[in-house]
């Protein structure tokens, strides 16, 4: 377990990639990013505050407030409305941090099941995908979405 820690640093910055609010009309490109880079800056600062697991025992905690945030965000992102032209690529970025999440709930499902060599992998895998998702995040052209708390 000692060697999830640090990797769990990482995965608590999941959410971070969500970002959320709602809107009835479609978006143009500037107004999509500006809402999903105003509302990342709040998911920024929520997932700050969870705390980093330091011992064995804070593992399970912080994937699951990492779940809780990042399901939480990912479903305000989905009640954006993307004009036609973005619905494609935004429809990708979706299907990233969707991925994302369940591969998160897989390792927190390994670290419940005690299968730490597997909980390791899966985190491993977990960050690897946030990283791919903030990535396509600046490709859209999203500013604070694309990049890691800090």
């Amino acid at each position: 377990m000692r060697r999830l820690l640090p990797l769990l640093a990482v995965v608590t910055l999941v959410a971070a990639c969500g970002f959320g609010g709602s809107s009835s009309k479609r978006l143009s490109h500037e107004a999509l990013v500006k809402k999903a880079d105003e509302i990342c800056t709040a998911a920024h600062v929520a997932v700050a505050k969870v705390k980093p697991p330091t011992k064995a025992g804070d593992v399970l905690p912080a994937l699951d407030a990492a779940l809780a945030n990042g399901e939480r965000e990912l479903g305000q992102l989905r009640a954006l409305k993307p004009s036609d032209a973005d619905a494609k690529a935004y429809a990708g970025l979706l299907t990233r941090l969707q991925r994302t999440i369940q591969l998160t709930r897989r390792a927190r499902d390994a670290v419940k099941a005690k299968q730490t060599l597997r909980a390791q992998v899966l985190i491993q895998v977990a960050v690897r995908s946030n990283t791919e998702a903030q990535a396509y995040a600046g490709g859209f052209g999203l500013q604070v979405c694309s990049k890691p708390v800090g």
